[in-house]
């Protein structure tokens, strides 16, 4: 799921408040990873990776997930006190 940045982090707070595991995969995009630093990349020639490791959130998706767990997710996601836009 893609988020503001702005309101990643509550989203998470929120979520995890609510049970529901979540997270950032790559807080920081390869480019800019200490052992690439080498290869002197510049993060003006990511801008998809850079704005992803902004907004990216990992949602619990995965085969044993049940309907009802499918439903929680999303009820929590409902739930959260401001409108969830999405990029």
């Amino acid at each position: 799921m893609r988020l503001p940045a702005t309101q990643r982090d509550a989203v998470i707070q929120h979520l995890r408040q609510q049970g529901i595991g979540c997270g950032v995969y790559y807080p920081i995009p390869f480019h800019r990873q200490p052992c690439f630093a080498y290869l002197g990349a510049d993060p003006a020639d990511f801008p998809v990776a850079e704005q992803a490791s902004r907004t990216a959130l990992a949602l619990p998706i995965f085969q044993g997930l049940t309907e009802a767990e499918q439903i929680d997710v999303v009820g929590a996601l409902k739930r959260f006190p401001r409108p969830v836009t999405t990029c």
